[in-house]
């Protein structure tokens, strides 16, 4: 079990407060050496919203002797409104609401895994949809002060697709991957999700050396173009499409004992402009760097020492 607590003062200096209360489990089995199934559960207690009931199931069969692994998932999820959402400050183009609801989804997906070239290749095809009931979106204009806001759609938002992910193993060490993902979002009228590109798709090369000690990859990241609105001076808004963008990324680490790894990291590191929400800039590059220290194994050889 776990609380949270959440307080936000808005605009207008009225303090606004809400907690929650969870608690969560999950199973995890595997018979035969070949089946895999997961099962969890999580309950979540809110004193501003209605209490929810959320779990997750997963299943995969290791069909070694062809080269195949099917694997599936199931599962629900809510997700309550941002605290800025309806208590933010009201500025010059956008105002909150404290109306708004508990966003919640029901999702599956299936795919199969195929292994060959003496399992130096792998393809993974799988096929997601997911139903979003009361999503959240800033689709809301008040003609009184000229002001967008965020709302809950009326009806069911769905989202399927499907991913194709791939990798190859040139030697022991060097690994490329390919993955490509297809993106069908609709808003309950049928038209297209704003912000949520159509096409995407990632390109990544990695290498292993030292006896798996260290690890260095670069990824170059598409997200496709998509559609956003903007409101303007016809108070009803209009819909503009957004670029796509490649993004960059460099990572390392290296394991200099079995208990600490240095590792750093590179974020769009060709500096590249782009923007996920029309008018909100985004990150130019970035570093980051840091020390990981993993406590198992020690824990493990205190145990079997004190026996």
């Amino acid at each position: 079990p776990f609380s949270e607590g959440y307080g936000f003062f808005d605009g207008n200096g009225t303090r606004h407060q809400r907690s929650q209360l969870s608690a969560a489990g999950e199973w995890r089995g595997v018979f035969a050496d070949r089946l895999a199934v997961t099962a969890g559960v999580r309950r979540d207690d809110n004193d501003t919203f209605q209490d929810f009931t959320t779990w997750r199931s997963s299943v995969s069969y290791d069909w070694r002797e062809v080269g195949l692994r099917p694997h599936a998932s199931v599962g629900t999820a809510a997700k309550i409104p941002g605290m800025y959402d309806q208590f933010g400050p009201n500025l010059t183009d956008y105002q909150s609401n404290p109306n708004l609801k508990p966003e919640t989804s029901f999702g599956w997906d299936a795919g199969l895994e195929a292994r060959f070239l003496s399992g130096r290749a792998l393809i993974d095809v799988t096929y997601f949809k997911h139903d979003l009931k009361d999503k959240i979106g800033l689709t809301g204009f008040d003609l009184t002060t000229f002001r967008s806001f965020p709302e809950n759609a009326l009806g069911t938002s769905t989202r399927q697709g499907i991913e194709v992910a791939g990798r190859y193993l040139v030697t022991p060490g060097l690994s490329l991957g390919l993955a490509y993902t297809y993106t069908d979002a609709r808003q309950p009228n049928g038209d297209r999700e704003l912000r949520r590109a159509p096409h995407g798709g990632r390109a990544d090369v990695r290498y292993v050396f030292n006896d798996g000690k260290g690890n260095v990859s670069l990824a170059a990241i598409y997200n496709g173009s998509k559609p956003d609105r903007v409101f303007d001076a016809s108070f009803t808004g209009s819909t503009l499409t957004l670029d796509p963008y490649w993004l960059m990324q460099v990572a390392a680490s290296y394991k200099i004992s079995p208990n600490i790894e240095i590792f750093g990291r590179v974020e769009n590191a060709l500096n590249s402009k782009y923007q996920e929400i029309f008018g909100y800039n985004t990150a130019g590059v970035a570093a980051y760097a840091g020390v990981r220290v993993t406590f198992d194994d020690l824990l493990g050889a205190a145990a079997q020492a004190g026996r």
